[in-house]
């Protein structure tokens, strides 16, 4: 799987996770591997503790040492109101397409920006998704401009078949992306109406 979009995107899938309750270094992988493991991929110890050293150090988060009777001491981190803040700027921020045009990347931050969604609004989510699925369809009419090209051009050159493969997949991962916001637009309607 691609590396997550910016070396320092760690910080917020952290201090979403600590949102909801304080953990420690070893709690918060387990709970992230279970949690936003399947499109976050950047969740080994070698990152998230020099993470959790760094935010502590700009009080994004604090660090509490508890005492293990039979163990080795425990700390657990929580986020601070100065982490929250920091959290919450990162969720209503657009999504970052320009520094990148690798679609898994672009995916990862707003799949993590949709699973932290209750943290800002579901008008603030739901424009994500609409964003989304905007650029989306046009990298899909793309990518079948290219199928179409392709396939006249098979004849001529083995290679294309393999290029044709890529696209293919291309194809089929961003049309199941457009009708995965469907999906979520529907589900965010329905959040509205409770």
């Amino acid at each position: 799987m691609p590396k997550v979009a910016k070396e320092n995107s760690n910080q917020y899938a952290i201090l979403g996770m600590l949102n909801h309750e304080p953990l420690t270094g070893y709690d918060l992988k387990k709970r992230m591997e279970l949690t936003i493991g399947f499109f976050w991929p950047d969740l080994s110890y070698s990152k998230i503790y020099p993470t959790l050293k760094k935010m502590e150090k700009d009080k994004l988060v604090s660090m509490k040492e508890i005492e293990g009777e039979n163990r080795p001491n425990r700390k657990v981190y929580s986020i601070t109101k100065k982490g929250l803040s920091h959290l919450k700027r990162w969720l209503v921020r657009p999504l970052n397409t320009k520094s990148s045009n690798n679609l898994f990347i672009i995916m990862q931050e707003l799949l993590l920006k949709v699973y932290l969604g209750n943290i800002t609004s579901v008008e603030v989510t739901s424009m994500f998704i609409n964003d989304s699925k905007s650029g989306i369809e046009q990298g899909n009419a793309m990518l079948k401009l290219f199928e179409k090209n392709l396939r006249n051009h098979l004849d001529k050159d083995d290679d294309h078949y393999y290029y044709l493969m890529t696209v293919l997949m291309g194809i089929d991962v961003t049309e199941a992306i457009i009708k995965w916001t469907s999906k979520a637009e529907k589900l965010l309607k329905e959040l509205q109406q409770k």
